[in-house]
């Protein structure tokens, strides 16, 4: 539990902004002791965004999936489906959601909460606030219906009662795709924050308190394939992809580094602004990195660039212009 704790700080995802910073220091620059965890973290970020026709991966415990067949405590992948049905404290509606299409999108779900020192076996949760889940078009399934999530959340706080552990934060912002037969559209502008308090091996109690923001506007245009004389589909088997976004971080958040074989941590002041852009980026499934041209660059507030290229089978990663050999995509 405690490793689990420790390496969810490094990637508590929600869509990119967060993940893309929260175990980088400094003052709003980019430095090459900690662009590999940029890189690392970026990768995490790409990976939630959609490869098909499907929904992209929510934030961790904020979620409309269905819970685990025989789930008997709770985790950092819970989601709110789980916590609606085991904890009194939550309220869903409709009862039973209309999902014309199959797509695992509601109609329309909205969930409530307002856990106030809720204690549930070994857990007390500060749940406050809500989620609502929008399916755009439930007559057509995935992204080319269209799809919107709303979080409207002040305090989402779990504590591990036998381990003293605590983690937690807010939800607040949108997230929006849509779609047609041609193209998938996502846009985001979400905010929120991280508390943390978690034993990492070897150091005793940590720390973390950061607050973060961030936007997305990303188009995926997979290549149309004929079906027959009259009309024509989608084929995310390779296609283009553009797109643009800006985060933000700033409090206190872990860093990590290695000093004479030895990894050690420890809990920083900083902030960090970077943006980052789809630079005549193409992908195919059948590519090793899914990717098969183009760049992603990522520019922070003082100039510096880390630039990921790709060429189908690997990517090579520069930091202002030097490539970073040990850091791998």
């Amino acid at each position: 539990m405690k490793n689990i704790l420790f390496n969810f700080l490094c990637s508590f995802f929600y869509l990119g902004a967060l993940s893309l910073t929260a175990c980088v220091g400094g003052k709003g620059a980019v430095t090459i002791e900690t662009a590999p965890t940029v890189v690392t973290t970026f990768k995490t970020v790409l990976n939630q965004l959609p490869k098909g026709n499907g929904v992209a991966t929510n934030p961790i415990g904020v979620s409309s999936q269905k819970p685990r067949a025989g789930l008997k405590s709770y985790s950092l992948n819970d989601s709110i489906e789980t916590y609606a049905e085991k904890l009194s404290c939550y309220t869903s509606s409709p009862a039973t959601p209309i999902d014309a299409d199959s797509d695992g999108i509601a109609l329309l779900k909205e969930y409530s909460f307002d856990c106030e020192d809720f204690v549930s076996g070994e857990n007390t949760f500060n749940h406050k606030g809500s989620y609502k889940s929008i399916d755009k078009d439930d007559t057509v399934a995935g992204d080319r219906g269209g799809y919107r999530f709303e979080f409207d959340i002040p305090s989402w706080y779990y504590k591990n009662n036998s381990e003293n552990l605590l983690f937690g934060g807010s939800f607040n912002g949108y997230w929006d795709t849509s779609g047609t037969n041609d193209s998938t559209k996502f846009k985001s502008d979400f905010k929120g924050s991280q508390y943390a308090e978690f034993e990492a091996p070897g150091h005793g109690i940590l720390k973390t308190d950061y607050t973060y923001t961030y936007k997305w506007d990303v188009t995926f245009t997979p290549t149309l394939i004929m079906v027959n004389s009259n009309s024509q589909v989608s084929q995310w088997a390779e296609g283009t992809m553009v797109g643009s976004g800006s985060f933000a971080i700033e409090g206190n958040f872990v860093n990590e580094k290695e000093e004479g074989g030895t990894v050690k941590f420890e809990v920083i002041d900083g902030t960090a602004s970077m943006s980052w852009k789809a630079v005549d980026v193409t992908f195919k499934s059948n590519c090793a990195v899914w990717y098969k041209s183009g760049s992603h660059i990522l520019t922070d507030v003082g100039g510096n660039k880390i630039e990921i290229k790709f060429n189908c089978s690997d990517a090579k990663i520069y930091f202002n212009g030097e490539e970073m050999k040990d850091t791998t995509w």
